[in-house]
């Protein structure tokens, strides 16, 4: 949809809800965002997963009409089939938007740079107000991100917005040197993580407004709003950037969104640019809004390169990690370890790891280290992982993953009884040998194992799995109970005389004196997805400690197709 500017058009001042813009052409349609589902919050039997992600609001306050002199950064993109964006001043020849701005959703095509006018230094499109230094400048080039590659359409899911960035060079350059203070540079970042959740930031444009419904308008009005907003996690938050949040950084204001019209516009903070308005999931209040990273290096170098007219290799960010995974007992009790599996990841990142006392949001530790032992400290958290991915384009997080029941503490060890003294025997011509003492038999202690005919299987394919189960004590283990979790992605073909209930196939032993072998199969579903796959095995009895173990089966397939859909934007 075009966003065509007209002096009758309604206007609206008490609200700023808006969002990226249109593509470039008489008959563009609005860029849309997927939302990314979050990590799976289906539980393995003795591991944690990824929890499942809660919208969060932010503290947010603006959301009105501004003057340019408060964003002299600010420009429009003009374009002449009548499209909006927004942009950035980097220096007097450059400007920084998005790249989805330049291409025909038609046609897919990259718009020709000189159909684009750059526009600064106006508080409003319709004409000057107090205090405007209007400068109309001609796009000259437009260089976009190598990487990025325009949705067919103008719709597509966040990894197809994925490096949205573009760089104009305009001519003649701004004159940035007038006493108006209407049109002037921001500064890029030094480069590397992304601001973390909570961070108060600042975005403006002149994109569509909202009646009190909140639906969009059909036109802008023509002013340039600003807004407050705060950061959020973009790893952790539904409709956040999840596994792309090194190249994304995401907002949510209680005070309204972007809408069609303010792509390209800046996220800054303290006079630097940190991220440019790419995607959104609508025009409302609550709704979390992408933006192209600019901290990444795998965005920044691209700029840097566009505009001081380099061309050193541009780093790739670290993408992933939605199946991060806690790993340990369900019980677990100091002097448990635990350990927090990253999950899958592209671009060989280096990762640290963060151990959170969920009831108080305490990181207990926080280093290089996966594993964890829980110590004295730690009786009566509740624990949860994340991950940190680095490399040298940019700094992904993880999601949290769910939480572990509170640790218990280690139990105390019975008190040491104080021998009676040995009385002194009475005086014997030949004295009687000492007995010689029966030693206590060694109470039940159980180890379980697996075995498997193959370590991989396919899908629809099926796999023959062994199980043993051995008590190494000297007393029999009363009501023995064997089980497995099965995972989702494997259905029980057979159950070796087992039941299964609840997503487990468990095995029961009036008692256990020293082993016992179950057997059953699985089936690898055929549309189960591709990676390595835990099951983890139990045996149980009265008055014994759990032993556990883990049976890992890898599906091989083939790369699973991106989930169609989308929302305007």
């Amino acid at each position: 949809m075009s966003t065509p500017l007209n002096n009758s058009a309604p206007r609206v001042t008490s609200r700023a809800p808006r969002r990226r813009t249109l593509g470039v052409a008489a008959t563009t349609a609005a860029i849309a965002l997927l939302t990314v589902p979050n990590a799976a919050s289906a539980d393995s039997y003795g591991s944690y997963k990824a929890q499942p992600a809660k919208p969060l609001k932010g503290a947010i306050v603006g959301g009105n009409e501004i003057q340019v002199t408060s964003a002299p950064h600010q420009v429009a993109v003009l374009g002449a089939a009548g499209t909006l964006c927004g942009g950035s001043i980097v220096d007097a020849t450059h400007v920084v938007s998005a790249a989805h701005c330049f291409f025909d959703t038609v046609t897919n095509a990259q718009v020709p740079a000189g159909q684009f006018t750059i526009r600064s230094g106006t508080s409003n499109l319709l004409g000057a107000e107090p205090g405007d230094d209007i400068q109309n400048r001609t796009a000259t080039a437009v260089a976009i991100h190598p990487n990025y590659v325009s949705p067919p359409g103008g719709r597509g899911t966040l990894e197809q917005f994925a490096n949205d960035v573009a760089v104009i060079t305009v001519a003649p350059g701004f004159d940035l040197a007038r006493g108006t203070a209407a049109s002037r540079p921001i500064g890029l970042p030094a480069g590397g993580a992304n601001p973390a959740g909570g961070v108060s930031t600042f975005v403006s444009g002149y994109g569509l407004q909202t009646d009190p419904a909140g639906n969009p308008l059909a036109q802008p009005d023509g002013n340039l709003y600003g807004l407050t907003t705060a950061t959020i996690d973009g790893a952790a938050t539904a409709g956040g950037s999840g596994p792309l949040n090194a190249i994304f950084v995401t907002t949510q204001s209680a005070n309204g969104s972007f809408c069609q019209g303010d792509s390209g516009g800046g996220l800054v903070k303290d006079g630097v640019l940190l991220g440019i308005v790419s995607n959104n999931g609508g025009c409302g209040a609550n709704e979390p809004v992408a933006y192209t990273s600019v901290s990444a290096q795998e965005n920044l170098q691209f700029i840097r390169n566009a505009v001081g007219g380099t061309n050193t290799p541009i780093p790739l960010a670290p993408r992933g990690g939605e199946d991060v995974t806690l790993f340990g007992s369900l019980t677990p009790q100091v002097g448990d370890t635990f350990e927090c599996r990253p999950g899958t990841w592209t671009n060989s990142p280096t990762f640290t790891y963060a151990f959170t006392d969920t009831r108080t949001g305490t990181v207990f530790a926080d280093g290089p280290s996966p594993t964890y032992t829980l110590v004295a400290a730690d009786a009566g958290r509740t624990v949860s992982c994340r991950a940190t991915a680095t490399t040298a384009g940019g700094v992904a997080n993880t999601g949290p993953t769910r939480a572990t029941p509170a640790v218990q503490a280690a139990p105390t060890p019975p008190p040491t009884p104080t021998p009676a003294p040995t009385p002194t025997p009475k005086p014997s011509p030949t004295p009687a040998p000492a007995p010689t003492p029966t030693p206590a038999p060694d109470a039940a202690k159980l180890a379980v194992s697996a075995a498997r005919g193959s370590a991989t299987v396919r899908p629809g394919r099926t796999v023959s799995i062994k199980l043993s189960v051995r008590n190494s004590g000297d007393v029999a283990a009363a009501r023995l109970r064997t089980c497995v979790r099965i995972s989702s992605r494997f259905s029980v073909v057979s159950r070796g005389g087992g039941s299964l209930s609840g997503g487990r196939l468990c095995w029961s032993n009036a008692s256990l004196s020293s082993s016992t072998t179950k057997q059953f199969s699985l089936r690898a579903d055929r549309d189960a997805k591709a990676g390595t796959v835990s099951q983890q095995i139990t045996a149980s009895a009265n008055g014994v400690r759990t032993a556990s173990t883990s049976l890992r089966l890898t599906i091989q397939r083939g790369a699973v197709a991106p989930r169609p859909g989308g929302v305007t934007g």
